[in-house]
């Protein structure tokens, strides 16, 4: 393919083209106008009669969207249209002329969502999930066994003054889970602070661990029986 000038060409003014390019228009528009003006100024004629297969045939629009298009193009007033004489299959068809006038056409106009659509989109993103409610979905929280651990932890340095070493974290952990489920929170902690005031020479030497704190949870959990129920809850090491 070698096109040339002198083989026909479309004329149009600067100052049209330049608002052709600018304007908002879909791609079927766009495909539409060039059809009109193709068979109007390209034929010096300002308007030319053309059916809507025609035009369909031309851009490669169905014939639906070549309907809909032109009554959106003549409601900006981008073209306009009236019957002309010429018959097809008993039906007038359509003279059509792109308006040169840019300055008169009118810009698209918004879409206003319905009630359905408004009420639809509120509930959307009423229940859209957010960054914070995400991050609160997937962030994984501690288990009770750990959040019992950190708090012996911040409970030996609050009574012994020094940080509380941590060895075997798994098995520490799951030891807490154990107690946990075989005390409950409230008395095992009491447990604990129990067992942290223990001033016994004994255990001072061997130090307030964990695992000190496991091989004498009867003797703990008899003190606190007593200023709980005055009932002691002996210690099951199967758990």
């Amino acid at each position: 393919m070698n096109p040339q000038r002198e083989n026909g060409h479309r004329e149009i003014a600067n100052d049209v083209f330049r608002e052709l390019v600018k304007a908002q228009f879909t791609g079927a528009e766009y495909k539409v106008c060039l059809c009109i003006i193709n068979h109007s100024w390209g034929y010096g004629k300002t308007s030319d009669v053309l059916s809507t297969h025609l035009i369909s045939k031309e851009t490669s629009l169905s014939l639906r969207m070549v309907k809909l298009t032109l009554k959106s193009l003549k409601e900006r007033r981008v073209i306009c249209l009236q019957p002309s004489k010429r018959v097809k299959r008993g039906s007038p068809l359509n003279e059509y002329l792109f308006n040169k006038h840019w300055d008169t056409w009118k810009a698209r106009p918004v879409k206003r969502a319905s009630p359905v659509q408004q009420i639809t989109a509120r509930q959307v993103n009423s229940t859209s999930p957010t960054k914070e409610s995400m991050k609160r979905k997937y962030s994984p929280r501690p288990s009770p066994g750990k959040e019992l651990l950190e708090w012996f932890k911040a409970e030996y340095m609050n009574r012994l003054g020094r940080s509380y070493h941590i060895d075997h974290f798994p098995k520490q952990q799951g030891l807490c889970s154990g107690l946990l489920s075989k005390f409950g929170t409230d008395r095992v902690k009491k447990m604990m602070t129990a067992f942290l005031c223990d001033r016994n020479p004994w255990l001072v030497e061997q130090g307030h661990t964990l695992w000190q704190f496991s091989k004498n949870l009867n003797k703990y959990a008899r003190i606190i029986a007593l200023q709980i129920d005055g009932e002691v809850q002996e210690y099951d090491p199967r758990f």
